[in-house]
């Protein structure tokens, strides 16, 4: 009889041990529960007030489409890839697929990377001594220009971040970037040749 007593007595305390983890366990899933609430309530509210795009992730923007009518397939024997518009110092010309002596003579011309506003460094280049690209030195930074790809119609402001004067082995102006950005350098040489004028400019959305 004492030993069943005992028995009884050590399984109410195990019983009690046992209902006290369950209530525990209980309270913790409770207080998971309010926790993930209150931060999803809290994201919810950050994202109110600071809405991520995919585009400020990949700090990437949709371009704007255009008519590419007034843009020319071909200028004499050469593809052209676009166009370039650089009000500031009067240019408003066709871009050619390839860089030689004869392409040079008709229009601004590309000379390395990748397609007209795509991803990289988009090397081009023209004339100086009474030729398109004559006033290159004038522009400053911050100015803009655009570039429209004729293929694609598509349209994209840039902005002058750089412009300096190097000699003609300065390679590192063909750099490619690998950060997502559509950048552009354009060069020139100096009127007597022995000096590249150079302007890099990267995407912008003012005008």
């Amino acid at each position: 009889m004492a030993r069943y007593a005992k028995d009884k007595k050590h399984h109410g305390k195990k019983s009690k041990i046992i209902s006290i983890i369950l209530a525990l366990i209980v309270l913790a899933i409770i207080g998971l529960l309010l926790v993930n609430k209150l931060l999803d309530n809290k994201n919810q509210a950050i994202g109110t007030l600071n809405p991520i795009t995919n585009d400020d992730q990949n700090n990437v923007h949709e371009p704007e489409i255009v008519n590419v009518d007034d843009i020319p397939e071909k200028m004499g024997n050469y593809n052209v890839l676009g166009k370039i518009v650089i009000d500031k110092i009067g240019v408003d010309n066709n871009i050619l697929e390839i860089c030689d002596d004869d392409s040079l003579k008709l229009s601004i011309t590309k000379f390395y990377g990748p397609g007209v506003n795509e991803a990289g460094n988009f090397v081009i280049c023209g004339h100086n001594w009474g030729g398109i690209l004559k006033r290159l030195s004038e522009l400053d930074d911050g100015d803009t220009f655009y570039m429209i790809n004729r293929e694609t119609k598509t349209k994209v402001y840039y902005e002058v971040r750089d412009h300096f004067t190097c000699g003609p082995k300065y390679v590192k102006i063909l750099d490619q970037n690998d950060d997502g950005k559509r950048k552009v350098t354009i060069y020139t040489c100096t009127p007597s040749g022995a000096k590249r004028v150079v302007c890099q400019a990267e995407e912008t959305y003012k005008t």
